[in-house]
């Protein structure tokens, strides 16, 4: 039977492997490897409290360069508005596509092809 749970784990554990990378090269090298995207992100989640979430949700967009969705601005304060943290949302979410993707795909053909189809999201960012 195939099975994707293999699969997950080692792309799961590749992302945060360049999550940990992701970290020592901003810290080390003039040319940073995080995306300016990210700190876009992260002024937006700083504008927004997570607590009374409904009022505030359209400050995000009170943040020049924001053109995002205000949920993603609302996730990441509720979660933690860190830049690491924020990676690893990500990656998480990237994964979880994954996983998706193969439910979809175990749908419409065999379990075989469903995991080729799955792999293919989760080992292309790599």
């Amino acid at each position: 039977m195939a099975s994707i749970y293999r699969d997950v784990f080692v792309s799961l554990s590749l992302r945060f492997i360049v999550v940990a990378y992701s970290v020592y090269h901003d810290a080390s090298y003039d040319v940073p490897y995080t995306d300016v995207d990210m700190y876009v992100y992260l002024d937006a989640a700083s504008r927004v409290d997570a607590a009374d979430a409904i009022a505030t949700m359209h400050r995000a967009f009170d943040a020049p360069t924001y053109r995002y969705t205000p949920l993603l601005a609302l996730t990441l304060s509720t979660l933690g508005a860190h830049v690491v943290t924020s990676k690893v949302i990500f990656c998480i979410a990237d994964v979880l596509v994954g996983v998706l993707i193969h439910a979809v795909a175990r749908e419409i053909t065999t379990p075989a092809n469903a995991v080729k189809c799955a792999t293919l999201w989760l080992y292309n960012p790599l």
